[in-house]
């Protein structure tokens, strides 16, 4: 198994975002046909079938429009990927939308008490 696959430990229906080569990322998607034709829609996308896994050219926008593409689905980016960002930064940056939601409501009630 590649060891970036294990270094996540991803949910099987997680969206998984690494870094790949020749200037290109990986996408590992759950099969879902409507999460099919959002990924179609990114310019410059490429299906890799030996490795059923998508390849999409590596750009800050790009990501942002995956992350639009698929708001409120769980997206796991490879840290790699968030320049700056520490280690707790990157495994906040996985979480999903509702899942930020319900960090914040948390985080709040921390700071009343």
């Amino acid at each position: 198994m590649n060891h970036r696959k294990d270094r996540f430990h991803p949910s099987k229906n997680c969206i998984r975002i690494s870094p790949s080569k020749n200037g290109y990322l990986t996408v590992h998607l759950p099969y879902p046909p409507v999460r099919l034709a959002r990924i179609r829609s990114i310019s410059g996308r490429r299906w890799n079938s030996k490795a059923k896994e998508w390849l999409i050219p590596q750009r800050e926008e790009t990501i942002q429009q995956l992350r639009t593409l698929f708001r409120g689905k769980s997206i796991q980016i490879d840290p790699s990927l968030l320049p700056g960002k520490s280690e707790k930064s990157a495994r906040q940056a996985t979480l999903s939308h509702t899942d930020q939601i319900l960090k914040a409501v948390e985080d709040e009630f921390k700071l009343i008490r």
